[in-house]
C-alpha cells in the first residue's frame, strides 16, 4: 500500500513537527502536555473521573445521589482553572469568592428543602462568562487589559 502526501501536506506536517518544542508545556501526572495541542487529561481520581466531561443531567444525577455538594464541584473547577490557566491563559478574571458563596448558598437551599427541594436546569452548573459580557459587580475587558470597566 503506498500513501501519497501532497507538498503542503509534507510541509504542513515539517513545520508542525519542527514547532512542537517552540509550545509551552506543562506536566500533568508523569505526561507531558503541549500547549494547543494537548491530550487528554487521564482522570486522577474518583472526582475527576465523574466531572472531566460531565454533562448537566448527569451532574444533576451526582447531586441527586449526594455524591458531591456544589461547593466541591466549584472547587475542583477552581483548581482546575489554576491549573491550567497558567498555560492557556483563556481565563481573565476568576471570581473565587462570588463562586464559592453561591454554590453555599445552593448546597444550604438544597439540604433545607430536602427531597422537596426544586431547581433550575442550571442550578449548581458552574458557568465562565466571556470578558466582553457585563456582569453587575466584575470587570469586564472585552479580552484587552487596557480596557476595563468595573
Amino acid at each position: 500500500m503506498t500513501t501519497h502526501l501532497t507538498r503542503r501536506e509534507f510541509m504542513g506536517a515539517a513545520a508542525a513537527a519542527a514547532l512542537i518544542p517552540l509550545l509551552p508545556r506543562i506536566v500533568v501526572g508523569e505526561r507531558l502536555v503541549l500547549g494547543p495541542f494537548a491530550l487528554p487529561v487521564q482522570p486522577q481520581n474518583a472526582m475527576d473521573r465523574d466531572l472531566l466531561e460531565v454533562t448537566i443531567p448527569r451532574l444533576h444525577a451526582l447531586y441527586d445521589a449526594r455524591k458531591y455538594t456544589t461547593t466541591q464541584v466549584t472547587r475542583w473547577y477552581l483548581d482546575r482553572i489554576a491549573k491550567y490557566d497558567r498555560v492557556y491563559r483563556a481565563i481573565l478574571h476568576v471570581d473565587t469568592a462570588g463562586a464559592l458563596a453561591t454554590a453555599a448558598a445552593q448546597d444550604a437551599a438544597a439540604k433545607a428543602g430536602g427531597n422537596r427541594f426544586k431547581r433550575g436546569p442550571l442550578w449548581g452548573v458552574p458557568i465562565v462568562i466571556k470578558a466582553n459580557t457585563s456582569v453587575k459587580g466584575l470587570v469586564t475587558s472585552a479580552g484587552w487589559s487596557g480596557y476595563l470597566i468595573p
